[in-house]
């Protein structure tokens, strides 16, 4: 089937608003009502609909349109490998847990590591804190009444090792502006597996069961982050089943039959909708009920992938803001799919530090001094994504896997032992608890 790529709701929040010197791993500085564990004081939002909410430039804006240049910039990356597949990706769900280890990221590594999640270098981790628990409020509509539920939950977790304790700083971060869940496990317990996989999903209403087997983990196993999000959200307009035919859907691999769904929109039942078009692309922004919505981007040249590998925050946001109300049809095929990446060398190629052991980029993640060197060892997502007459169900889950260094066995020792004078000896067995049961003791003064 012919490629149909999603821009993934979250990237759709731009509008939405919130919250200098590179500072060191841990945020010490706490307000008083947020360590109370109440909710950070946030401007009202009215929960109406608007079809192109103007843009708030201010740090906060910034930072949240930080989070889609690297949503692109990852999407750009990865989509080089996909050839002519499908693709779905949550870039969100990456960029969330990376952006909770800057808390406890080795201080030379934390700009490298800001770089590459596309904040500026300047902005202490602080301000990334509490954007973030003002972003995760507002993306999931917390605090307003049952009768407005958000189409998005998001969740956050970090197991640690069960001999080892998660520095506490880091811990009251993680659980209050990430709104995380901790735990201890044994990773050596293959139920630690299933532990996970539960988590998984509870998070993602069942979508993705699995996401780790016991033998991911091991004696060298310190920690998980993981990230879970579940987009589940009805068209405002939806799509007349009985107006859905089989037809050909004219893919990259060639000509394939698809379920294609058909909308007029018309000022008739005010149901217009924002269009935008130009040289390259055709773009039609469709809205959930709940909030948010899906662009869908129909390249003029029929190349979907360039498109989307070409595309970054900058040209996104042109396309949105310069959308304008108008009328039409648009035929849409159904569509499901499922895809699994490794992500560990995008985001290298990303210029994310956080990989090599050597470099000890992690090392301020536990409480514990003179541990070996601590890194992600592998970090992947599963994704998936189906769309209907009635709406989009979208979801995901970031797993990524922080390691110690093994360190290489320490070179034996030398000895020059000469027995010319006396010396003694004690004979000994095993008894059955591996005790050295002593047999026989004695002194050889002269042989």
């Amino acid at each position: 089937m012919r490629k149909i790529w999603v821009v993934l709701l979250f990237v759709l929040m731009v509008g939405l608003a919130g919250c200098g010197q590179v500072e060191g791993h841990i945020e010490r500085v706490w307000d008083s009502q947020e360590m109370q564990g109440m909710t950070p004081t946030m401007p009202p939002v009215t929960p109406t609909l608007p079809l192109n909410p103007a843009p708030v430039v201010s740090v906060t804006s910034n930072i949240y349109q930080a989070a889609n240049d690297f949503a692109f910039r990852l999407t750009s990356t990865l989509l080089g490998a996909s050839g002519d597949g499908n693709f779905v990706l949550s870039p969100f769900s990456v960029w969330l847990p990376l952006a909770a280890l800057a808390n406890v990221t080795c201080e030379e590594l934390l700009p490298e590591l800001l770089g590459a999640l596309s904040l500026d270098c300047e902005v202490p981790t602080r301000q990334i804190n509490r954007t973030v628990r003002q972003m995760l409020g507002r993306l999931t509509n917390e605090g307003f009444s049952e009768h407005m539920p958000s189409p998005l939950s998001i969740a956050n977790a970090i197991y640690t090792r069960d001999d080892y304790t998660l520095n506490s700083d880091f811990a009251r971060i993680f659980a209050h502006y990430f709104m995380g869940e901790l735990d201890q496990v044994n990773f050596l317990n293959p139920a630690t597996a299933d532990i996970v996989n539960a988590w998984a999903y509870e998070h993602t209403d069942g979508r993705i069961p699995q996401v780790v087997s016991p033998d991911m983990f091991n004696e060298l196993t310190a920690a998980l982050i993981a990230n879970a999000i579940l987009f589940q959200g009805d068209w405002r307009w939806q799509f007349e089943p009985e107006l859905t035919t089989r037809g050909n859907f004219y893919g990259a691999q060639g000509t394939t039959q698809a379920y294609l769904m058909e909308r007029v929109f018309d000022d008739v039942g005010n149901t217009t909708v924002m269009f935008f078009e130009d040289d390259e692309v055709e773009a039609l922004q469709l809205l959930f009920q709940q909030g948010g919505a899906m662009t869908i981007l129909l390249p003029r040249n029929g190349d979907a992938t360039g498109l989307l590998t070409n595309m970054n925050a900058n040209r996104f946001e042109y396309i949105r803001t310069n959308s304008e109300r108008a009328t039409g049809r648009l035929v849409l095929p159904r569509f499901e799919i499922e895809n699994e990446h490794d992500l560990l060398e995008a985001l290298e190629a990303l210029g994310v530090p956080l990989f090599n052991p050597a470099n000890r980029p992690l090392d301020n993640i536990l409480e514990e001094y003179g541990h070996p060197p601590i890194f992600i060892s592998d970090i992947f997502q599963i994704a998936n994504i189906e769309v209907d007459e009635q709406g989009a169900t979208a979801a995901a889950v970031t797993v990524g896997i922080i390691e110690f260094q093994s360190l290489p066995p320490p070179p034996p020792a030398t000895f020059d032992m000469v027995c010319n004078r006396p010396f003694a000896f004690v004979l000994h067995s095993w008894s059955a608890d591996q005790t050295a049961q002593v047999l026989f003791t004695g002194v050889i003064n002269q042989p």
